[in-house]
């Protein structure tokens, strides 16, 4: 793996990676620090060089791959840039200041996007992108990694290595073979039947991904849409899992069923949908890693996501009463992801003549449906960057989110004075009359803060 020269380096991607959006997966990352700008960029710059020696797969491009045992198929591959190529620079010290921002909870809008994040369009092929904005008293560092190489398990992996380097820590020890090994998603089994897994679509032949290369962009929501943050603490969550579990007995309950069940619940009453409105369905994306068998690491890189399509609920059920049976329904969704059904979408996709024919369906809310993605599970605030940077004070999702989408933040641990109280935030996108009906639902103000 020498990224000096790249020519002879290729990682394949497996069949699944084809199935997320071919755009780059970006997050703001708000860090607390009065150290010197240069100081910080020189840090920075130098523990991205680092990384990409220690793990060339991020500098490179994604491309198609020849002589691919599949039509279609991606690759990591040449032209491979460097950590001075990669990560930019923006002084925004005059415009943005951290306390001000901090002080209202690091609100969705605090800063404008088109400043803060790279040139996306322009670089759609490159894996990796990472730009440095300082505001007054603080860094807004912007990290986007495209989404056919990585998904969120392996956007973690990728800061814990370039934080590690920043500490001044040897990320390479960090590194396995697994974190690249897809033999366990090139194993597909059953009928393999496009049919079974509506998630997915099959393009024509003329509209093969293979045959244009186009940036996607499916998440930013129109100005009819706003964002808001929505703050669950730890006690909130403890009360808010108990009103979900029934006493008979049943699937055990998460407490991200819990949140979202109530989350589906009250969005659905707050955009008063009339009674022509039979039902509404509520997607989650869901790691498959663990629920394949063997199991795959959680070290990982690669995407092992699937979509759950089994939520869908008569609109007059969708009551915060019965938060309990909304929360077993997604849990049932959830649980119908599972090795059997995961070997069974492999084996779809491997039997495709050309995989850029295959597509995720997409999302659309059609002013009733909800789907959910989560970083709860990757443990970012707790990741040491280095006296010049410290710890991670908020993560932030770059956009205004599409009617009907929520982001689940990564659980803020308690006993932290700088990131304050503990519990789980969450940033959902509606149509803003929606929005402010919501704010006002008697159900969910009972466990959560606007933020």
């Amino acid at each position: 793996m020498d990224s000096a020269n790249g020519k002879s380096f290729i990682h394949q991607l497996a069949p699944i990676d084809h199935l997320s959006p071919r755009i780059h997966t970006a997050k703001l990352v708000y860090f607390c620090t009065n150290e010197e700008p240069e100081k910080i960029f020189i840090t920075l710059r130098d523990a991205l060089a680092k990384s990409i020696s220690a793990f060339p797969i991020i500098g490179g491009s994604v491309g198609l791959m020849k002589q691919a045992p599949q039509i279609g198929t991606l690759a990591v591959q040449a032209p491979f840039f460097t950590a001075e190529e990669i990560l930019t620079r923006r002084d925004l010290k005059e415009t943005y200041d951290y306390e001000a921002i901090r002080n209202k909870d690091f609100p969705p809008d605090a800063v404008d996007f088109k400043l803060v994040v790279p040139d996306l369009g322009a670089n759609h092929s490159r894996v990796l992108l990472v730009q440095a904005n300082f505001i007054h008293g603080g860094l807004v560092l912007t990290v986007a990694v495209h989404h056919n190489v990585v998904d969120e398990a392996g956007i973690f992996m990728i800061m814990k290595l370039l934080a590690s380097y920043c500490r001044g820590d040897d990320g390479s020890l960090l590194i396995k073979p697994e974190w690249t090994d897809t033999t366990p998603l090139l194993n597909g089994q059953g009928t393999g039947r496009l049919e079974d897994h509506p998630e997915y679509k099959l393009r024509s032949a003329e509209e093969s991904a293979t045959l244009f290369t186009a940036y996607q962009e499916y998440i930013a929501g129109p100005d009819t849409t706003a964002s808001a943050i929505l703050f669950f603490s730890d006690e909130a969550l403890d009360r808010l899992k108990k009103a979900a579990m029934r006493v008979e007995a049943a699937p055990w309950i998460s407490t991200n069923d819990a949140l979202c069940a109530l989350v589906w619940s009250s969005a659905t009453a707050a955009r008063k949908l009339g009674e022509d409105v039979p039902y509404s369905m509520f997607n989650m994306i869901v790691d498959g890693r663990a629920r394949m068998d063997p199991p795959m690491t959680s070290e990982y890189i690669g995407n092992v996501v699937f979509v759950t399509t089994r939520s869908i609920l008569p609109i007059p059920l969708l009551d915060a009463a019965n938060i309990a049976d909304t929360a077993l329904n997604i849990r049932v969704s959830v649980l119908a992801i599972n090795n059997e059904v995961i070997k069974d979408k492999i084996a779809a996709m491997m039997g495709v003549d050309d995989i850029g024919r295959l597509a995720p369906r997409g999302y659309s809310s059609q002013g009733r449906h909800l789907a959910c993605t989560s970083w709860a599970g990757q443990p970012y605030y707790t990741l040491d960057w280095g006296k010049e940077l410290g710890r991670v004070k908020r993560l932030r999702f770059p956009k205004i989110l599409s009617d009907g989408i929520f982001v689940i933040f990564p659980r803020i641990p308690a006993g932290d004075a700088g990131l304050g109280e503990g519990g789980i935030e969450i940033q959902i996108g509606l149509d803003k009359e929606v929005l402010e009906r919501l704010m006002k639902d008697k159900a969910l103000n009972k466990y959560v803060q606007w933020r």
